[in-house]
């Protein structure tokens, strides 16, 4: 098996081994959440009887959805000394972090990513939410799990667009902190498209590790974690208007994020060119409408505060910078969106 046992160094409380979830021991005390599509496809079984299949999409983060896994662990007698093996996508490990961190404050979280945005981006430190009033990721918490598996072999089966959907994740974060990694992306497109599990572990370990050191540096987005959401401002409304993969928004996102750093934090010209070209070599939609962007996820993003608007921008590759705004500055910005070219 292909990095079997590797450790990356520990993330706060976390472990993150690259391993075979085969190769990983599961007990008759632990309790699994699976995916429902993970479980069909690769018919697990598991020597506890303590098990959950859940559906995953965005739907699945609810207070009705919270209220099942709370029944699910209350049913079967969860304790503090029991683990909770969460089998799927971000979004199931989302609701089952935040579930895990509010049960008897704190039960022990086991996460498997199943995506290569999971992977990436979303079983890495600790954030997890479920969604609010039609708001994504509204009410949520700061919960690391005690470790990650992550079993590259999952990719193999991947659908194409939730494959590229984690990619533009990790691109994302070679942007804000890598111009090496950002290279090996350049060097390595059609490798990527081809998906040699050689380059794709590579990049990926790189990806994690650069995570890990914002994270343990910065845990509550109190500073530089929060250059994590360049793009994400926006891509929020696209993705709840559009209903595409959270990192086909986020890619939208860093288009509009990179026209308004050329105008406004004084990003190089051929500098946008060269990220965007890099997005156009994997055939990224990167169209935008302004009809999209939703005022109202804007005002409640988490950056978000009474009267400063933070967005997250770029003065070059590896120097991303928080622009404060109040509200006014923020909503002709907005306004003036519209007659930027990148919406041509």
């Amino acid at each position: 098996m292909l990095f079997n046992k590797i450790e990356i160094s520990p993330l706060l409380l976390s472990e993150i081994h690259f391993m075979g979830f085969s190769e990983f021991h599961i007990n008759d005390n632990d309790f699994v959440i699976i995916d429902k599509n993970v479980f069909n496809k690769y018919k697990y079984t598991f020597p506890t009887n303590k098990v959950l299949i859940l559906e995953s999409n965005e739907e699945l983060k609810s207070f009705n959805n919270l209220k099942n896994v709370y029944s699910f662990f209350s049913k079967n007698n969860l304790h503090k000394d029991n683990n909770v093996v969460c089998v799927g996508g971000g979004t199931l490990s989302d609701l089952i972090g935040f579930a895990c961190n509010s049960y008897l404050r704190g039960v022990n979280l086991i996460l498997v990513p199943t995506t290569l945005l999971s992977m990436a981006d979303a079983s890495i430190g600790g954030k997890n939410a479920i969604n609010f009033q039609h708001i994504k990721n509204l009410i949520g918490s700061y919960y690391l799990p005690k470790k990650v598996i992550i079993d590259i072999n999952f990719l193999k089966t991947l659908q194409e667009e939730h494959f590229f959907s984690g990619l533009a994740e990790i691109i994302k974060i070679a942007i804000v902190k890598s111009k090496s990694l950002f290279l090996i992306i350049q060097q390595n497109i059609e490798q990527i498209k081809l998906l040699n599990f050689g380059v794709l572990a590579e990049i990926l370990e790189i990806a994690i590790s650069l995570k890990c050191e914002i994270i343990n540096i910065d845990f509550k987005d109190e500073n530089q974690r929060l250059f994590l959401n360049f793009g994400h401002t926006f891509a929020h409304s696209f993705e709840l208007k559009e209903n595409i993969p959270h990192g086909l928004a986020v890619a939208k996102g860093i288009n509009l994020a990179l026209e308004i750093s050329e105008k406004f934090a004084g990003l190089p010209t051929n500098t946008k060119n060269d990220i965007i070209d890099l997005f156009n070599a994997f055939n990224y939609n990167l169209k935008i409408n302004y009809r999209n962007i939703n005022k109202l996820a804007l005002t409640k993003d988490k950056k978000h505060l009474s009267n400063t608007n933070k967005l997250v921008l770029l003065e070059n590759l590896e120097i991303p910078k928080i622009m404060n705004l109040n509200n006014d500055e923020f909503n002709q910005i907005i306004k003036d969106l519209s007659k930027f070219k990148v919406y041509q």
